[in-house]
């Protein structure tokens, strides 16, 4: 399979201040956590940053396990004191974490997690797409090409609502509001299908790759 990137994420609800030692809050997803590590960390997404909370017992009691114990990409509302900033992540230390119930983009993140295939494409197609978490990074040749932060919503930035959930690209290190903005029109174990919503690129259908292809 195609090597795993570094969490790096965008969620459209603003947070508060981004300073070393300094009170943090917001909504995020939560993003898995480290398979191996001692301490073990699991991942929040938002707003630009992924936020590391270590099982070192730092956080407020339970939190931890709460966040753990989420589904992946499930929502949730937190409040901490971040340390150890770096331009797109940060060490948390929880002191509150709530899972969101009845986020509109949760079901559609989590099905979009994994590795993708152009249906057009032949089975060695050198082109593929890999989402982790809120990273959107195509693939050309087993290099990656270029990575995106995802931030859904219903509408792009031209503030047009499309009826549906829409995903705003946004290249790292672009100065552009957004790159691309698709509109899901299907997302499930195997297949994706989105709509270009702000140009006339059409329709792209994916097919995802299994575990056992390679890639």
């Amino acid at each position: 399979m195609l090597a795993r990137a570094a969490l790096a994420v965008l969620l459209i609800a603003p947070l508060s201040v981004q300073a070393e030692d300094k009170p943090v809050s917001g909504r995020g997803y939560f993003t898995g956590c480290d398979a191996e590590g001692d301490p073990i960390y699991c991942y929040i997404g938002a707003v630009g940053f992924s936020y590391a909370v270590g099982e070192d017992g730092a956080s407020a009691p339970g939190l931890f396990d709460t966040l753990s114990a989420l589904p992946l990409m499930g929502a949730v509302s937190f409040e901490g004191q971040v340390e150890d900033t770096g331009e797109t992540s940060s060490d948390l230390v929880l002191t509150k974490l709530e899972p969101v119930a009845g986020d509109p983009f949760e079901a559609t993140l989590h099905a979009l997690q994994g590795d993708w295939r152009p249906e057009e494409a032949s089975q060695d197609s050198s082109q593929q797409i890999s989402v982790i978490g809120l990273d959107w990074m195509t693939y050309k040749d087993g290099e990656m090409s270029d990575s995106y932060q995802i931030a859904p919503g219903t509408a792009c930035a031209d503030g047009v609502d499309q009826s549906g959930v829409v995903l705003s690209l946004k290249r790292y290190g672009g100065d552009a509001p957004e790159d691309a903005c698709w509109k899901v029109k299907l997302a499930d174990d195997g297949h994706l299908v989105v709509q270009d919503a702000k140009g006339d690129g059409g329709e792209v259908a994916f097919t995802r790759i299994l575990d056992d292809e390679g890639g």
